[in-house]
């Protein structure tokens, strides 16, 4: 987790589609928001570090 521009992130990696018995991860990174209580939102997966590159 690391904070850019007072809004905080996730970066990690996943699982893609395993066809042909190959194991192909990506990194992502997420906007990490919180609620009044300071618990964490459910992260929706965007365009993964897409987005975060272009803003």
């Amino acid at each position: 987790m690391f904070k850019e521009n007072n809004q905080d992130y996730i970066l990690y990696h996943r699982i893609k589609d395993n066809k042909n018995d190959t194991l192909l991860r990506e990194i992502a990174v997420d906007s990490l928001n919180f609620d009044s209580e300071g618990n964490i939102l459910k992260v929706v997966p965007q365009d993964g570090i897409i987005s975060f590159i272009n803003n």
